[in-house]
């Protein structure tokens, strides 16, 4: 009888978890966790399902993590402009 895996599960609960709030915190581990659990569905097809959470859980991991990078990129981008921007307006 074939079952969910359980790392399929936790991969897409913490993809959602990680778009929802929490960012690379939860992001890396749902990443980490749809990995795992794609690789044990691949080698036990007859028992294991849930292909189609981990990939859902990778996503978003891992759309999660990139967000997170490029926001921090910008807010520093952003720190190092923006004193030369206020300078330059006349009092």
């Amino acid at each position: 009888m074939k079952s969910d895996s359980p790392l399929a599960i936790w991969s897409l609960v913490l993809g959602i978890l990680a778009i929802i709030s929490c960012g690379p915190i939860s992001g890396i581990p749902a990443a980490i966790c749809g990995h795992m659990a794609r690789s044990k569905i691949k080698t036990q097809p007859d028992v294991l399902t849930g292909n189609g959470m981990a990939m859902a859980g990778l996503i978003m991991g891992y759309f999660s993590i990139v967000a997170f990078i490029l926001f921090f990129i910008i807010g520093i981008i952003a720190a190092i402009v923006m004193p030369a921007i206020i300078s330059q307006i006349p009092d």
